[in-house]
Order: C-alpha cells, then sequence, then structure tokens
C-alpha cells in the first residue's frame, strides 16, 4: 500500500509518462481485487458458522 501511494505521488511530482501512470492504476485495481476476495471469503467463511481454530482450516 506504501508502494502504491509512493508511485501516485511520484507520477504527479515527477510527471512520469502515461505507461507509468497505468501500471499505478493496475497496481491499485489489483489491490481492490484482493481485498475484495478476501472480504468475500472472509463473509463466506463466518457465516457458514467455521470456526477460524487453529487446525480447521
Amino acid at each position: 500500500l506504501a508502494l502504491q501511494i509512493a508511485t501516485g505521488i511520484s507520477n504527479v511530482v515527477f510527471q512520469w509518462p502515461l505507461v507509468a501512470a497505468l501500471l499505478h492504476t493496475g497496481g491499485a485495481a489489483a489491490i481492490l481485487f484482493c481485498l475484495v476476495r478476501l472480504s468475500a471469503w472472509s463473509n463466506s467463511y463466518f457465516l457458514s458458522g467455521k470456526s477460524l481454530q487453529q487446525g480447521s482450516v
């Protein structure tokens, strides 16, 4: 996340080319995708009534 913030600020400050901005946006999309998938997995696991105890994974 820190790297994502740093590249976003660097894009503006150093006026990087469009390709760098596109890579930055792609990284943001990947982070968002991972967070949404983790949230969905977490909610479905919680709603199934399973315990998060060690050994039940």
